[in-house]
């Protein structure tokens, strides 16, 4: 599983070595920016990209599977289920018993889980096996504009350089301008999760 979008090595070696300064752009707010921009792109693509451990209490469906709200799901540490007055946790061999169903949440073939609200509790681990080339460069691509901006501020719609002027995509001004940068805004938009209706 991906443990990171990308090391600090190829943020320093991105592009035109826009970070590659230690002193300026040290490992720390690199690694801080990455985690920013893991951040950004969970969001925007409703998928985890790097491994994230999470626990959550869910609503028991009454049925064989499980939904969990962060996907993909690689793996289940852990299962308590509510029976009205204490939490009881799935033994060893019960766990071993669940399938997990990456783009959905867990199976349970031995049984279903008992209809309820906020009865089931899993921790477990979501993220991608890999993160796929295209997201790692839009992730490379917003970390050297979070660390290395221009002159702009972040702030402008557009700017005119006294000969042309350029419209700025704008985050959050139409669907699919979650960044400033219309190349990721692209890129990011090829792996939106969309929920069946």
């Amino acid at each position: 599983m991906a443990s990171a979008l990308f090391s600090v090595a190829e943020a320093r070696a991105f592009d035109r070595g826009q970070l590659a300064d230690s002193t300026r752009y040290p490992d720390a707010a690199i690694e801080w920016g990455r985690e920013a921009v893991a951040g950004i792109i969970a969001a925007v693509t409703g998928r985890e990209w790097v491994d994230k451990a999470v626990t959550e209490t869910v609503d028991g469906s009454g049925a064989a599977l499980l939904s969990l709200s962060r996907l993909p799901v690689a793996s289940v540490t852990g299962v308590s289920v509510y029976d009205g007055s204490t939490w009881v946790d799935l033994d060893a061999d019960e766990l071993a018993a669940l399938e997990v169903v990456p783009d959905s949440g867990i199976l349970r073939r031995d049984a279903v889980w008992p209809a309820g609200l906020a009865n089931v509790r899993v921790s477990y681990v979501a993220g991608a096996a890999e993160v796929p080339a295209p997201l790692k460069y839009a992730a490379l691509r917003l970390v050297v504009e979070l660390a290395a901006r221009t002159n702009l501020t972040g702030r402008e719609t557009a700017y005119s350089d006294g000969q042309l002027s350029y419209q700025l995509a704008t985050p959050g001004a139409n669907w699919g301008w979650w960044t400033s940068l219309p190349e990721v805004n692209a890129i990011l938009a090829l792996y939106v999760h969309w929920e069946p209706a």
